[in-house]
């Protein structure tokens, strides 16, 4: 599993990743982080690892480091904001997730964790409309339990299960019951690729 992660911060996604995939599947990672004092401290007390399949890459700016990356990813994860909602304007414009989805493997994830107050916030709004433009796919915004964060998730040429659809909850129950909560009334909302992008 292929997968870069913008906004590495001290590595806890790439911990998250590793720990959850299936045991028949490895992670191989790209971390950009623009703080190399963060990625300094993410390595003395967050067992931040840097490896041929866990390369970092401190003091970099995600955008310029995706436009050098010329890789395919199964996944992309872009956790570059700061204050809850202030996220680098560079990062959320229709053309940088266009680059990201050049990016992608076919049927590969974006995933952009953004700071919102509910589902309708202007920021939220703004953002995943950018992203449903510039990636020409639907934009699923799910909201993260016990949270202010959306998990904005997007796929290139494939689609993304609809929390509508009772399929959505799978049956295996170390997932189902997340999935449950993800599926209520009001924990989601699509963003149509053929809205208006405002950024």
């Amino acid at each position: 599993w292929r997968v870069g992660v913008l906004g590495l911060g001290g590595g806890t996604a790439l911990r998250v990743l590793d720990g959850g995939l299936p045991a028949d599947t490895r992670l191989t990672a790209l971390g950009i982080e623009l703080d190399p004092t963060v990625v300094e401290l993410g390595r003395r007390w967050m067992d931040l690892e840097s490896s041929a399949v866990h390369r970092v890459l401190a003091g970099w700016d995600a955008r310029a480091a995706l436009v050098h990356a010329h890789e395919e990813f199964d996944e992309l994860v872009l956790d570059a904001y700061s204050n809850q909602m202030e996220i680098p304007a560079h990062l959320c414009t229709r053309e940088f997730f266009a680059l990201a989805r050049d990016r992608l493997a076919l049927g590969g994830f974006l995933c952009v964790n953004v700071g919102a107050f509910a589902l309708d916030d202007p920021v939220l709004d703004a953002v995943a409309r950018s992203a449903a433009s510039g990636m020409s796919e639907p934009v699923l915004a799910l909201r993260v339990p016990f949270s202010r964060n959306v998990v904005l998730v997007a796929r290139r040429g494939a689609g993304i299960p609809n929390p509508a659809d009772p399929a959505f909850v799978p049956a295996d129950e170390r997932v189902a019951p997340l999935a449950r909560r993800l599926a209520l009334p009001g924990a989601w909302r699509w963003f149509e690729a053929g809205g208006a992008a405002p950024l």
